[in-house]
C-alpha cells in the first residue's frame, strides 16, 4: 500500500513538471544571470561608490561655475561717478546729516497748482456763456500746464 501511494506521488509530480514546462515554453525571456560575470567584492564595490561620488561632486561643481559665470554676465556694472562730481556731492551733503537735510527738503513749499490752459487760445479761457458747461468751463479742449 505504502508502495503504491509513493507511486501515485510520484506520477502527480511528474504530471505537474510537465504542466510547468508546457507553460514555459510559451515564455521566451531568457534571464541572463551574474554567473558567466565576474562577481566584484564588497571592496571594489566601495572603490567604486567612492569613485562615482567623487564624480558627481565634480560635475555638481561644475554646474555651479557655468550658473556663477552666467550670472556675472548678466550683472551689468553701476555707472561710476567721477572724482570731481563725488568732491561736489560730498560737499554739499557734508554740511547737514542726512535726517536734517530731509527734514528740511520737506519743509519746502509745495508747487504752484496747475491751471486748465484752452488749447485753442493758449490762455486761462472760460469762453462765451454758450460755449460753457454746467460748470461754467468751455466746452472745448484743456490742456493741463502750471502757470
Amino acid at each position: 500500500m505504502y508502495q503504491y501511494a509513493s507511486d501515485i506521488k510520484k506520477k502527480k509530480e511528474i504530471i505537474k513538471e510537465e504542466i510547468d514546462s508546457l507553460h514555459m515554453k510559451e515564455c521566451t525571456f531568457q534571464p541572463k544571470s551574474a554567473r558567466g560575470e565576474k562577481v566584484r567584492s564588497m571592496q571594489e564595490f566601495l572603490e567604486d561608490q567612492v569613485k562615482f561620488q567623487k564624480k558627481r561632486k565634480e560635475n555638481l561643481n561644475k554646474v555651479a561655475e557655468d550658473r556663477n559665470c552666467k550670472a556675472e554676465e548678466l550683472i551689468v556694472p553701476l555707472p561710476a561717478i567721477d572724482e570731481y562730481s563725488r568732491t561736489i556731492a560730498d560737499k554739499k551733503r557734508a554740511d547737514l546729516p542726512i535726517y536734517e537735510r530731509l527734514y528740511a527738503k520737506s519743509k519746502k513749499p509745495a508747487p504752484a497748482p496747475v491751471k486748465d490752459v484752452c488749447i485753442l487760445h493758449r490762455e486761462n479761457c472760460l469762453g462765451d456763456q454758450e460755449n460753457t458747461s454746467a460748470r461754467g468751463r468751455p466746452r472745448h479742449s484743456f490742456v493741463q500746464r502750471c502757470r
